[in-house]
């Protein structure tokens, strides 16, 4: 991408920029997940929980939304957690794509979200990365959009740096931002958001190998927490938050095991 842009290695670039995408980086024959981890270079096992993250009625591994549906905000949306745009509705508005077609766009959103990371970060400290931490911010992004690792001064320091275990504790994220009646913006913190921030951090925790750093864990612990504490406001019905914390906590459990101090 450097050499087809005119860049070197020093070069900087920034969210927004218009760069050249070489051929090499447009997916082609991507008829499955275990093509679109080969066109994007993240692991196939995170691109199935990837997909399992953004399905919505709990689709099987080779199933896939094929046409727009509107998400839980009331978001056209379509393939594996892709936004419709205004300029998108003719595209994918009353249409069907094939699996082909939706894996293929997958890709695209990925290769798209990871040269948004490298274009914050610099493809040297990308390319340092372990392949459970690109995995692991790739889906932050993929999930929070780069504005939000754009504004985390802090985490792009770490991962530049390469201070894994900061890099991780602050992959934290729980909340959306959403403009109240006045126009004014408020966080709306979220059980669902939280869960895919342990994701994150479990994904990331691969590294490690189980010997997980003391203040990665209680990154981990204060993120449980936080999910449980968005229950109360959030599923105010006694017996719906009590399948909700089930559910929550069946999912945490899988990821970290005894790691969790359980409520």
């Amino acid at each position: 991408m450097l050499a087809a842009n005119g860049l070197s290695e020093n070069d900087s670039i920034h969210i927004g920029d218009k760069l050249k995408i070489p051929d090499t980086l447009i997916p082609t024959g991507v008829t499955g997940l275990s093509a679109v981890s080969e066109a994007t270079g993240l692991s196939l096992s995170f691109i199935k929980n990837l997909k399992a993250n953004e399905d919505s009625g709990g689709l099987a591994e080779n199933q896939f939304h094929n046409k727009a549906y509107k998400d839980k905000n009331g978001n056209w949306t379509i393939g594996v957690g892709h936004l419709v745009l205004p300029s998108e509705e003719t595209k994918y508005l009353n249409k069907t794509l094939s699996n082909a077609q939706v894996c293929t766009l997958l890709a695209e959103d990925i290769i798209a979200r990871t040269m948004d990371i490298r274009a914050l970060i610099g493809n040297s400290a990308y390319n340092k990365l372990p392949q459970p931490l690109k995995d692991a911010v790739t889906d932050y992004v993929f999930n929070r959009g780069i504005g939000t690792l754009k504004s985390q001064k802090e985490l792009i320091s770490a991962l530049k740096g390469g201070n894994w275990a900061k890099a991780i504790t602050l992959m934290n994220v729980d909340y959306s931002v959403k403009k109240d009646k006045n126009g004014k913006s408020q966080k709306i913190f979220l059980t669902g958001l939280s869960k895919r921030r342990l994701f994150d951090m479990y994904t990331a925790c691969k590294i490690y190998n189980g010997k997980i750093p003391a203040e990665v864990k209680q990154a981990i612990n204060a993120m449980y927490r936080r999910g449980i504490a968005h229950m109360k406001s959030e599923f105010p019905d006694e017996k719906t938050r009590k399948a909700v914390k089930e559910s929550y906590n069946k999912e945490v459990r899988a990821w970290f095991g005894n790691l969790i101090y359980y409520v």
